[in-house]
């Protein structure tokens, strides 16, 4: 790693919040080049701002300034101050041990005197003033041009959430499409599932036709047997009707000519055997042909 001079400074920070995150141990309290803090009494960044309102405890700065003393650092002690008119009370709570930049910006022995919060005019500065001022200091030709902007820590940092932003990016963009997906999935199933519907009643629909066809088919069946059966009773019963009259001719018929063979026949007897020829006549003629009829 980087081997710092012994004639460095070397600067603790807070977590700009109020407590210190690091302090010398013994081996970096004995160098040559001491050790400071940068503390924040207002603070501007991600992920949230304390700016025009100082809201670190005084008991807090006390404990950590206390704590940053008694571990040697007090080579240069940095103040992070948006406003002097909010911060000027947590000012004074760090007046016993403060560091003033010398004529050449070397930063002094840390030293006990007082800090006084502003006392002049509140008012904003105007630039043509302040410019004034700026090129009055003998620090300008110095400090004039800024040369570095960012901090090692500042780059970093914010390479780092360049970094975490791409991978909430990529992430971000990867769940979008798992949704995507699986919302195609589900209307590819949906419209399966209203396919086989689809099918399934057109199936029913034709099962029930071929249903109502058979049934047709049976009840025409039915009808057409049924009407057979009753052209057939009529015409049997017209036959019987048929047969009857031609049997009741038939009869008479023979009948008649019977009993004219059996009068003829019987007439040699007399009166009487001509009345029984005719009937025996009559009668022997219907039987014979009574019978014929039958077949």
């Amino acid at each position: 790693g980087l081997r710092v001079p012994e004639h460095v400074t070397l600067i603790w920070c807070d977590d700009n919040y109020g407590y210190m995150t690091r302090l010398s141990d013994a081996e970096e309290q004995k160098r040559q080049g001491g050790a400071g803090l940068y503390y924040h009494l207002s603070y501007w960044g991600r992920p949230h701002d304390y700016l025009w309102l100082t809201t670190t405890q005084p008991g807090l700065i006390y404990h950590e300034m206390r704590q940053a003393y008694d571990h040697n650092v007090r080579k240069l002690w940095i103040a992070n101050v948006h406003d002097p008119k909010v911060a000027g009370y947590d000012l004074e709570t760090g007046e016993a041990v403060v560091s003033f930049l010398d004529e050449k910006g070397i930063p002094g022995m840390a030293e006990n005197c007082k800090i006084l919060p502003p006392r002049c005019s509140m008012a904003g500065v105007s630039d043509t003033a302040r410019d004034q001022k700026m090129k009055e200091s003998l620090l300008y030709s110095k400090y004039a041009m800024a040369v570095d902007n960012f901090s090692a820590y500042e780059l970093l940092q914010r390479l780092g959430f360049e970094e975490e932003e791409a991978r909430a990016a990529l992430a971000e963009q990867e769940a979008a499409e798992k949704e995507a997906a699986r919302i195609a999935k589900e209307e590819q199933k949906e419209q399966e599932r209203l396919e086989k519907e689809r099918i399934k009643a057109e199936e029913k629909e034709a099962r029930e036709l071929q249903k109502q066809y058979e049934k047709m088919e049976r009840e025409a069946a039915k009808a057409e047997e049924k009407r057979q059966r009753e052209l057939l009773k009529e015409y049997e019963k017209k036959e019987k009707e048929r047969q009857k009259a031609i049997k009741s001719i038939t009869n008479s018929v023979a009948g008649s000519v019977g009993r004219e063979v059996g009068k003829n026949f019987g007439k040699t007897f007399g009166k009487a055997g001509k009345t029984v020829g005719g009937n025996v006549g009559a009668s022997i003629a219907r039987n014979i042909f009574g019978t014929l009829f039958k077949y």
